[in-house]
C-alpha cells in the first residue's frame, strides 16, 4: 500500500481503523447525504479542504 486511507492507522503491518477520523468520516458522509455541499460537509466536521479533496476522500 503506497498510502494509508483516511481513517486509518498501520500498526504492525495491518491496518486498523483510527476512531476520530473514521468517525469524521461518517459525519461527512451523512452531511453529504442530507443535502449538504462537499465542502459545507467537510467544514462541519473541522476539515478544510477544497471540492475535489473531499470528493475523493469519499
Amino acid at each position: 500500500m503506497k498510502h494509508t486511507p483516511y481513517g486509518y492507522d498501520i500498526v504492525g503491518g495491518a491496518a486498523v481503523i483510527n476512531e476520530e477520523q473514521a468517525a469524521n468520516l461518517r459525519k461527512l458522509c451523512e452531511n453529504y447525504l442530507s443535502g449538504m455541499s462537499f465542502v459545507q460537509a467537510a467544514k462541519d466536521v473541522g476539515l478544510e479542504m477544497k471540492h475535489s479533496g473531499v470528493k475523493r476522500l469519499m
